[in-house]
């Protein structure tokens, strides 16, 4: 008898002809993500995968938190592994009992025996009375077949049987990668690490960049942009990224050669810019912002129009129809929240007018730009970058 955590998968069932290359990036998602604990065995069984313990022992509680974390998995459950004969069944119900009752904090009082899988000879019913008698009889809790405190799963499989006890919801979506790669643009606040998750769980490997305004913002203000990366390898389990000098390379020219009101759409042309040079370097081929539509004034329906005309890549903006309440609530589940809320400069504030202007033209705007070394000032921020790696294993997350 020896502990698993049986993988279901999410949308990698609905592929067809390419479900083989999916199923294979999602092994590879669960090898990185345990790559410190490891190594685990993995193999398939009917549709899902059984995930165990190599050759170190691991908590079945360690591996349900990290794979949790997978994109491409639907729901996961942890268990116990046996053989199919009638005492080893009945040692392994006895077992996972046991271990739903420790999970549980509070002493259960009823469950449901399941039985799935084969039933060609129609023992299914007979297993199901035959190993809930030997349950009750060793815990003293009654059958509640609607409402229990314990589920247990007993699924027969290919001479074995796995006897499952608890069951927990994955992310769902695809794995990372399967979909190609992206650069995403990492503030300090709430919405730009939950957009870079939410472009993870579509199957993108997501690359950072950060504009910081050094030495006008804090040295905080950086750690914390690292903190929020280092938070988002629980979804993704290496991220590399770019710091960006803002201040002296774009932020200055644009206060001293551009109209007032039009800096914050016009610093925002930039960032995309340098976002999508950075990109194309690293066969990245689409950019992911954390604006919501009507949010603050740069993120007008004219002003997203406006910005996104200077550059040719896709830009996703997987928070664009959301609002504030529902975007806090996904930085909470994704881990991200306490760390946006910490105090901190943002390179968007030094130098904003206050007043800006709420609906740019590209007229306007490209009359302030011809006023302006615009190549020079992108080759400048970019000559001046920091790059940075961050991985799951390295974080305390």
């Amino acid at each position: 008898m020896r502990e698993i955590v049986v993988v279901h998968f999410d949308e990698l069932a609905l592929k067809q002809g390419r479900r083989p290359y999916y199923e294979k990036a999602l092994v590879h998602a669960i090898e990185a993500v345990l790559r410190d604990v490891g190594p685990v065995r993995i193999r398939a069984a009917h549709g899902r995968f059984v995930v165990t313990a190599g050759r170190r022992a691991l908590p079945a509680g360690l591996l349900i938190d990290r794979l949790s974390r997978v994109f491409g998995i639907h729901h996961l459950f942890a268990g116990v592994e046996s053989a199919r004969d009638a005492a080893s069944l009945a040692a392994a119900v006895v077992e996972a009992a046991r271990r739903a009752a420790a999970a549980e904090g509070e002493t259960p009082r009823t469950f449901a025996m399941r039985v799935r899988g084969n039933d060609r000879e129609g023992r299914a019913r007979a297993l199901e009375i035959e190993l809930g008698s030997v349950v009750a009889v060793a815990t003293g809790w009654k059958v509640d077949l609607h409402r229990p405190d314990v589920s247990l799963i007993v699924e027969l499989a290919a001479g074995r049987a796995f006897v499952l006890h608890r069951r927990v919801e994955g992310p769902g979506g695809l794995p990372y990668a399967t979909a190609g790669q992206a650069v995403a643009l990492l503030s300090g606040g709430i919405d730009s690490p939950v957009a870079a998750a939410m472009m993870m769980s579509r199957g993108l490997r997501i690359g950072v960049v950060h504009f910081h305004s050094r030495p006008f913002t804090s040295e905080a203000a950086l750690r914390k942009v690292y903190r929020l990366a280092g938070a988002l390898t629980r979804w993704q389990p290496t991220i590399f990224g770019v710091m960006v000098p803002f201040a002296e390379t774009i932020q200055r020219p644009l206060a001293e050669g551009a109209p007032t009101a039009l800096r914050t759409v016009l610093a925002r042309r930039f960032m995309l810019r340098i976002a999508e040079r950075l990109a194309s370097e690293h066969r990245s081929r689409a950019l992911v912002t954390g604006d919501a539509l009507a949010q603050v004034s740069s993120q007008t329906l004219e002003n997203l129009a406006v910005t996104d005309s200077a550059v040719g890549m896709p830009v996703f903006r997987p928070l664009v129809g959301m609002g504030k309440a529902e975007i806090i609530e996904r930085a909470r589940r994704i881990g991200t929240l306490a760390i946006s809320e910490e105090e901190g400069d943002d390179c968007c504030a030094l130098l904003a007018p206050r007043n800006p202007e709420k609906a740019a033209t590209v007229e306007a705007i490209e009359a302030a730009e011809s006023a302006l070394p615009v190549e020079s000032m992108v080759r400048s921020a970019l000559d001046s970058m920091t790059r940075f790696r961050v991985r799951f294993e390295d974080t305390d997350t």
